[in-house]
């Protein structure tokens, strides 16, 4: 177990990275070590799993699970995409702003933008008599589509029967890291 637990840390330290970055390309790379120091730990159980027969049939129950969930099997996926595809499972999303209907054909301007991590717009009507409806989008990393085994994985949408709304790619990373310390627990616990 001793070197899962490194591979964990080693994802946890990606993952804290991911947290901080704020250029593109950091994020891309410092993704990528997560998804291999994630892959390790569950290579690394697998292969210890191979000293008994009970620890072989936990990790195939393991395994089974791990295929059931479209969160674990994307993250799971998204490791061997990175490594052997063309492209990154994560990319950028450009800011984006949407005007809500106006009311009885007003036109509006941008007054006011803030710029950074998040963004604030003020917009009113061109006679300063109402605020319009709008819809902005900060620009953010997101989750791709990843591919596997001729099989496409879209972006997870649930979890352990969970809905997962919009999902970041740090928040998948946690979710996945989570599920992997719970994986080296149990393993641990095992009596065999």
């Amino acid at each position: 177990m001793t070197k899962a637990r490194s591979r964990l840390r080693v994802a946890q330290k990606a993952l804290d990275e991911l947290l901080r970055c704020d250029v593109r390309d950091e994020f891309i790379d410092t993704w990528y070590t997560y998804l291999v120091a994630a892959k390790a730990v569950h290579t690394t159980l697998e292969q210890g799993a191979k000293a008994s027969a009970a620890s072989k049939a936990w990790f195939e129950d393991r395994r089974v699970e791990r295929k059931s969930d479209p969160l674990l099997q994307y993250m799971y996926e998204s490791r061997n995409d990175d490594e052997h595809g063309l492209s990154a499972p994560v990319e950028y999303q450009p800011p984006t702003v949407e005007f809500g209907e106006n009311d009885g054909g007003s036109t509006y301007e941008l007054v006011d933008t803030e710029h950074g991590s998040q963004v604030r717009l003020t917009v009113r009507s061109k006679d300063g008599s109402s605020l319009v409806r709008i819809r902005a989008r900060i620009p953010m990393m997101v989750l791709r589509p990843v591919t596997g085994k001729s099989n496409v994985y879209p972006p997870p949408r649930l979890h352990k029967g969970e809905i997962l709304d919009d999902l970041l790619p740090t928040q998948a990373a946690e979710l996945n890291l989570r599920h992997l310390s719970w994986m080296i627990d149990e393993a641990e616990g095992l009596q065999i």
